[in-house]
């Protein structure tokens, strides 16, 4: 029985173990293919990562292969139509290794070299050079002429060769006979690009415009040398050159104009080319101002500036509005204002007495005053106030010395009597044996 009992329990005991090991061999096979349908799981989602990573990286290699197409083209393209025939900065190069502290501004010729629907003016852009060499000649300006045309405001020539380097940019617009003139520039006085102004235009002309006395009229007043003389026009040849003179000195004279304002708000003692080029330019009106309507306070040396307007008004025939001129230009000088009621000629002296006026001040005044008409009344009285030298300062007699006081010493330091011990004296002497 007992054995009976012993296998019976073994059965069982045996079968429970079975069926644990057969559910312990399910479970793990079943964990196994968890594990492996995971594993297929994030197999298949990485290399689906992976290929969206190789498809967004292809993507990027071909937008950037794409990026420098561009770029390439776009560097291309703006070589290739650039002012300047050698690309962007070396304009900017060239500048400032031939720069000057004696000619900053420079001014670009944009002008067209040639232009096969307009004939007339073909080979302007040489004769505009000519006529402005006489002021590089001068250190006031340096002259460029960029080889393709371009339109102002061009924000790559700024950026890349014209940034911080005043510049006059001077452009010819041509319509069929009509020729405009305009004038931009950059950092002129204030950082950046301005914008273009339509300064001058002209209609080129016929043979019935011209006499013989205009045409003497312009070889009297050529500043530029007689390189050739003009003769009234008896065919296409005569009437080309008549009209490129012509347009030559009304260019070169918007050139000087523009200098001598750049130059008066940045050099002192500047000497204003503008009356030469209206005597070049033929122009007899004197309609224009004669200060130029510069505003006083953006000059560096207003003074010298008014008395070029105190000759300007001179050569006019207006000697009144000269000594106001020149009046202005003393209270300049001294620096504050003069009453109404204080007669001309001793403003004028007390500017030239004052410490106020510099050598080219005092010149300037001088010849002002020197070519006033002798019938001016005046005349005499303004020559003797910047003549006549300062009186000599009277000589007054020495002051008497002052009185010699004693002088009083101090008292001499006596040392003092040593503390802690008595004065003897006779008394004190005896003895206190001799007492009675």
């Amino acid at each position: 029985m007992t054995k009976l009992v012993e296998a019976a329990a073994k059965f069982v005991s045996d079968y429970a173990v079975e069926r644990a090991k057969v559910a312990a061999a399910v479970t793990q096979r079943r964990e196994e293919l968890a594990f492996e349908r995971e594993r297929r799981h994030e197999d298949a989602a990485g290399a689906e990562r992976l290929e969206r990573m190789r498809l967004a990286a292809d993507a990027e290699a071909g937008r950037m292969a794409a990026l420098r197409d561009r770029l390439r083209d776009a560097e291309q393209r703006l070589h290739e139509t650039y002012p300047v025939r050698d690309g962007p900065g070396t304009l900017r190069t060239t500048l400032l290794q031939t720069g000057s502290e004696h000619s900053p501004l420079v001014v670009l010729l944009a002008l067209p070299q040639s232009d096969a629907d307009n004939p007339s003016w073909n080979g302007l852009r040489l004769r505009v050079h000519a006529e402005l060499m006489q002021y590089q000649n001068q250190g006031l300006i340096r002259i460029r002429m960029p080889e393709r045309p371009f339109q102002w405001p061009h924000a790559a020539l700024y950026e890349y060769d014209l940034a911080g380097i005043p510049t006059l940019v001077l452009q010819i617009a041509v319509d069929r006979r009509y020729l405009s003139v305009y004038l931009g520039g950059c950092d002129l006085r204030v950082p950046g690009l301005q914008e273009n102004m339509r300064i001058y235009g002209m209609r080129a002309s016929s043979k019935e415009d011209w006499t013989e006395v205009e045409v003497t009229q312009i070889n009297a007043t050529s500043t530029t040398g007689q390189r050739f003389r003009l003769r009234r026009p008896e065919d296409e040849e005569d009437l080309r050159e008549l009209d490129h003179e012509l347009a030559s000195r009304a260019i070169s004279l918007v050139v000087a104009t523009a200098i001598d304002a750049f130059y008066l708000m940045h050099r002192e003692a500047y000497a204003e080319q503008i009356d030469n080029a209206i005597t070049g330019a033929s122009l007899v009106a004197d309609d224009w101002p004669a200060d130029l309507s510069m505003d006083l306070d953006l000059v560096v040396d207003p003074a010298y500036h008014l008395m070029h307007s105190a000759g300007r008004h001179l050569r006019r025939g207006n000697p009144d509005a000269a000594v106001r001129d020149l009046r202005r230009a003393c209270v300049v000088l001294l620096g504050a204002p003069v009453p109404d009621e204080t007669d001309t000629a001793t403003v004028l002296r007390r500017a030239v007495l004052s410490t106020a006026p510099r050598e080219h001040h005092r010149t300037k005044l001088y010849e002002v005053v020197t070519k006033l008409p002798e019938s001016y009344a005046p005349r005499a009285e303004l020559f003797y106030a910047i003549t006549t030298p300062a009186p000599a300062p009277v000589a007054l007699p020495p002051e008497p010395a002052p009185p010699v006081r004693p002088v009083r010493t101090p008292p001499m330091n006596r040392p003092a009597a040593t503390p802690g011990y008595p004065h003897w004296t006779e008394r004190n002497r005896r003895s206190p044996l001799d007492d009675d």
